[in-house]
């Protein structure tokens, strides 16, 4: 199988030197390798033992949001003011 990792870069915006070009593209192929090497799962209802989930409960907080906002470090009025990450 042939692996155009220049392609997959230019769709991923990734700027890849040649020099890595062919151990990309190894590396690439080994885990499509290893994932076509996977035993098929069939449908997930044969799954035998189903995680169960928990049961979810409302509960009331024991202070008012006035007492938690005190605790932030940055707020705007009566928000937490987080620093902006993007």
């Amino acid at each position: 199988m042939e692996i155009d990792i220049k392609r997959i870069a230019g769709l991923a915006m990734l700027d890849i030197d040649d020099d890595n070009v062919q151990k990309i593209a190894d590396d690439i192929r080994a885990v499509v390798d290893m994932v076509s090497e996977l035993p098929d799962c069939g449908e997930l209802s044969d799954v035998p033992d189903k995680m169960k989930l928990r049961d979810d409960e409302v509960t009331v907080p024991d202070c008012s949001s006035s007492e938690l906002i005190m605790n932030a470090p940055n707020r705007v009025g009566d928000c937490f003011s987080v620093p902006r990450t993007v």
